[in-house]
């Protein structure tokens, strides 16, 4: 349960800088329902519907945090539920600008597959690229590093389209020799007032990497309804 730790003290900042951060602060609240929760590509439900409930804190000076609450399935039999805190601080520096940050999971009654990640990243107008690290990925022993590159560009009021792209690679550990997997997520976005939809197309390449519990989930239509408060 190593990772238990960063976890609750990610939560723990994200909620004191939230009652701390003076009028310059600005929180969110979000309830999203998913037909199907892709981490990465990789289906953390069975391929079943999932709630998620998502906090959200922007401080000034470009400080920001949050944390999240959902539930998976990491192993066949029932769910477990998985927390999420994360902190970091991003920058404008001319037209493009930076990010570094670190975030932690915690899943109940399975801390042997907690783990932490660092990460650094570029944001530019309609899209950002990031890298992260994790010692321990998943608690199986491995050193991964994960590249990613999302973009998205407004339609007519109120579409718009994305895209993510994704890589994920062992740099060490008891995984090392396994192969790298590379993840998609496209489709379209409507925003309605407080309600945010979502229509992708997502899909995970081969790989050995942990989590690999629905290999033949490999790829698949999602629909995401979010509701922000």
């Amino acid at each position: 349960m190593a990772a238990r730790t960063p976890v609750l003290r990610a939560a723990f900042v994200a909620l004191s800088l939230a009652s701390a951060g003076g009028a310059a602060a600005q929180v969110g609240v979000g309830l999203r329902l998913e037909t199907d929760y892709r981490f990465r590509g990789v289906s953390l439900s069975g391929g079943r519907p999932d709630l998620h409930l998502d906090l959200a804190w922007d401080g000034a000076n470009g400080v920001y945090a949050g944390a999240a609450a959902t539930s998976v399935e990491l192993e066949r039999g029932p769910r477990r539920g998985q927390l999420i805190g994360y902190l970091g601080l991003a920058r404008a520096t001319g037209s493009v600008g930076w990010e570094v940050g670190a975030s932690a999971a915690h899943f109940v009654a399975a801390g042997g597959d907690d783990y932490a990640e660092l990460y650094a990243g570029l944001l530019g107008d309609g899209w950002n690229a990031r890298l992260s690290f994790s010692p321990d990925y998943f608690g199986q022993g491995a050193r991964t590093l994960y590249a990613e590159v999302n973009a998205g560009r407004a339609l007519a009021a109120p579409w718009r389209v994305f895209a993510h792209l994704g890589a994920l690679g062992a740099l060490g550990g008891t995984a090392a020799s396994t192969h790298p997997r590379h993840d998609l997520r496209a489709g379209l976005g409507a925003t309605l007032e407080a309600w945010d939809l979502q229509l992708a197309w997502v899909e995970a390449g081969r790989g050995d990497i942990y989590p690999t519990l629905y290999p033949a989930k490999r790829r698949g239509l999602v629909l995401s309804v979010a509701r922000f408060f």
